[in-house]
């Protein structure tokens, strides 16, 4: 898992400070702000209902992430990962976990880990650093009141960060740890469902030795999550027939 600790961001100070900012991925579709998702039904329940739960770590970890929730398709989401016994990271908004504590505490109750994705999604490195920390404060003490545990991990919209950023994240104490990704399944694009899984499962064999632990990025909070939750037991099967198992950062579990 790609994980930038902030004494690691410290040596990029001076980069930032000239360039302004760090940027992946920073266009969308769609601003996640005030898109209120109504959710489809399709969960194959009679095909989860045979779902191999076998989970066997021969060649490295592959940890689960969904962003942008929590929303109309995460309980669809959730439904699939119980029938297959995978544990996930859920990176939610703290606009949407406070209209929905329901779905944060229905994650911890199955063993998934909450962690921080900002108040309302936006681009960080525009921000002020007072409202930098009012998103990650915000966000924070939502998910404690919903009833997840204290986040120690931190996952910038778009992956966007600046000097700013790194500067009042490293406020936080003990400090938050930045998150990112190593395959990025583009799910929220319009993607189907097939073309999302053979993404993950194909990366899996790209550039040899793999890495002890990947992260998938995946989401569970736009329009296009419904084939997210179609294409989520081809990504778990796929990813343990590989031989890799589906789990918690070895960080998380510790």
């Amino acid at each position: 898992m790609i994980r930038l600790r902030l004494m690691e961001l410290a040596a990029g100070m001076v980069v930032l400070a000239a360039t302004g900012s760090l940027a992946y991925n920073l266009t969308r579709p769609e601003e996640l702000k005030d898109v209120e998702l109504k959710a489809t039904r399709v969960v194959d329940e009679a095909a989860l209902a045979s779902a191999d739960k076998t989970n066997t770590c021969s060649k490295g970890k592959v940890i689960l992430s969904f962003d942008d929730g929590p929303d109309a398709y995460t309980p669809q989401v959730l439904e699939v990962l119980r029938a297959y016994d995978v544990k996930a990271v859920f990176f939610a908004l703290g606009s949407k976990a406070v209209k929905h504590p329901e779905m944060i505490k229905a994650e911890i109750a199955d063993g998934h880990s909450v962690q921080n994705h900002s108040w309302d999604h936006p681009h960080l490195a525009d921000l002020s650093r007072a409202q930098v920390r009012e998103q990650i404060q915000k966000t924070q003490d939502a998910l404690i009141e919903a009833g997840a545990p204290k986040p120690t991990y931190f996952r910038p919209p778009f992956g966007n960060i600046s000097q700013n950023v790194v500067l009042e994240v490293n406020k936080f104490k003990p400090a938050l740890i930045f998150d990112y990704w190593d395959i990025d399944t583009n799910d929220w694009r319009g993607r189907k469902p097939d073309d999302i899984a053979d993404t993950v499962i194909k990366q899996l064999e790209v550039k040899p030795p793999v890495p002890e632990e990947q992260t998938v990025l995946l989401h569970d909070g736009v329009r296009n999550s419904f084939a997210t939750v179609e294409a989520l037991p081809k990504v778990i099967e796929g990813i343990r027939k590989k031989g890799f198992c589906t789990a918690l950062p070895s960080a998380q579990t510790e």
